[in-house]
């Protein structure tokens, strides 16, 4: 299988500055402790890691889950339906500010329609989303299960290790966004 065109990230996203400010200014959930911006950042950075191990991931789709799949939480508490408000927002940025390809829109949706679910995927990509954000339950005091991680990389004890430290980390989107502009 060979690897996604790097200039696919660009495509997919045209205006990196304007997606954020968008998602920020439209999320109720951005400046949440538990699941804004923040934890958004690490997941995304996380999930940076993850698909530079496994190069058959959409690194678009990686980022853009990191940065929609809590985006539209309404508060910290259990809120079944925030994965699937979240993937009805993807849909509607797609054409606009996002310019997914129909298999790309469909891999983020479900990503972030399932990603509380507990569930693993053989998927790449989604895979690789579920796993980023797994591997920041740290910040919530719980160790990530293997058995509830989808890709070999995430799984590997070194892995989960390194991860311990990432929510404490404040990242900044600009240098996140450069790091999945070089995969």
């Amino acid at each position: 299988m060979s690897a996604p065109d790097k200039s696919a990230l660009k495509r997919a996203i045209p205006d990196w500055p304007a997606l954020l400010a968008h998602v920020l200014a439209q999320s109720p959930s951005a400046k949440s402790e538990l699941h804004g911006s923040q934890h958004w950042k690490c997941v995304a950075w996380v999930g940076a890691q993850l698909a530079q191990k496994i190069p058959e991931a959409d690194a678009a789709v990686v980022l853009l889950f990191g940065l929609l799949h809590d985006s539209m939480r309404q508060d910290d508490g259990f809120d079944e339906k925030h994965g699937s408000r979240a993937a009805e927002f993807a849909r509607e940025l797609n054409g606009s500010l996002l310019q997914l390809e129909p298999s790309a829109e469909k891999k983020l949706c479900k990503a972030c329609e399932g990603h509380s679910s507990g569930a693993t995927s053989l998927d790449a990509t989604i895979g690789a989303c579920w796993d980023a954000d797994r591997l920041n339950l740290w910040r919530v005091g719980t160790w990530p299960v293997p058995q509830f991680l989808s890709t070999g990389p995430a799984r590997h004890p070194d892995f989960i290790t390194a991860s311990r430290e990432i929510y404490k980390k404040q990242f900044e989107w600009a240098k996140i966004y450069e790091l999945y502009v070089r995969l």
